[in-house]
């Protein structure tokens, strides 16, 4: 059975390791987004919305740039 594009599971990893080997397998396992702690909000919901989690036409973050952890 093959699963659609609409369909599958989208993976973003969020590591606190800040090691481009391990950026570079994310992306050779197939991972949609790669996100580096801290994690600030803008940086989230531009994953989320690559990844089509959300729309694009979201609401645009209005408080002063913060950790999402």
């Amino acid at each position: 059975m093959k699963v659609g594009e609409d369909q599958r599971v989208r993976v973003i990893m969020i590591t606190a390791a800040a090691d481009f080997e391990l950026q570079v397998r994310a992306r050779d396992l197939h991972c949609d987004g790669y996100l580096q702690k801290p994690i600030f909000r803008k940086d989230l919901i531009e994953a989320l919305r690559r990844t089509k989690l959300i729309p694009s036409e979201a609401a645009q973050p209005s408080k002063p740039e913060q950790s999402a952890d």
